[in-house]
């Protein structure tokens, strides 16, 4: 009888005492565990999202960029003000030139003011490239005109002055019946070419002799087809 309430006994205090022992692991393990698990226990902060939402995040930010990039674009471009400052008042685009701007324009995305900038930044440069061009054209023009007089003078020789007197009185005829004759001599520099020097020459023979005129080398070189011209410089 007392070997049994023994064993009834010492059973009984193992049962409590692994009751103890189990609840002691378990408030053990949970004041033992580590501020990562606490803290993904408990709400995230900003900083502390997943590198899965971060990326969510930055996807939606970029969406969000790129819809308000879009929204910013007009669907046509005003390039009145872009010309107005490169030409000034009256200055236009020509069609063909606003549709390419615009299809360039449209495919950066760009707003209304980009699209001022980069337009005048065009036309400026364009401008620039034109009136470059321009001066080269006109100083290769004025060195051609040169040229043809100095020929002139070189193929004529002694008889230059001669040549010149003679067509000058077909000059004065001529600009009778045509007028700005002369002017236009002048203009396209024909008036130093060996060729048009040699047939108003040559036409001066049938043109009868006005009062003061002669067309012999007494003729005064005032009168040549470059009346501003000093000949002696040939």
């Amino acid at each position: 009888m007392d070997e049994t309430q023994g064993t009834q006994e010492a059973q009984g205090t193992q049962q409590t005492q692994g009751t103890q022992q189990a609840q002691g692991t378990q408030q053990t393990q949970q004041t033992q565990q580590t501020p990562d698990t606490v803290f993904q226990n408990s709400q995230q902060t900003a900083l502390g999202q997943n590198a899965q939402t971060q990326g969510q995040n930055g996807q939606n930010q970029g969406q969000d960029g790129q819809t308000q990039g879009q929204q910013q674009a007009p669907e046509t471009y005003d390039f009145t003000k872009a010309v107005t400052d490169v030409y000034g008042e009256g200055g236009e685009l020509d069609a063909e030139t606003t549709k390419q701007f615009t299809e360039q324009l449209k495919q950066l995305n760009a707003t209304q003011e980009q699209a001022n900038t980069i337009a005048k930044f065009g036309l400026e440069y364009a401008k620039s490239v034109g009136q470059a061009t321009m001066q080269a054209v006109h100083q290769a023009y004025e060195k051609q005109i040169s040229d043809w007089g100095e020929q002139s003078k070189k193929e004529l020789g002694v008889d230059f002055e001669k040549k010149v007197a003679q067509a000058t009185v077909t000059r004065g005829y001529l600009d009778k019946l045509i007028p700005n004759f002369t002017e236009m001599l002048n203009q396209t520099g024909a008036g130093n070419h060996i060729a048009m020097i040699k047939a108003l020459a040559a036409l001066s023979e049938f043109i009868k002799e006005d009062s003061g005129t002669g067309t012999g080398t007494g003729a005064s070189m005032n009168n040549s087809i470059y009346d501003n011209t000093d000949f002696s410089k040939y």
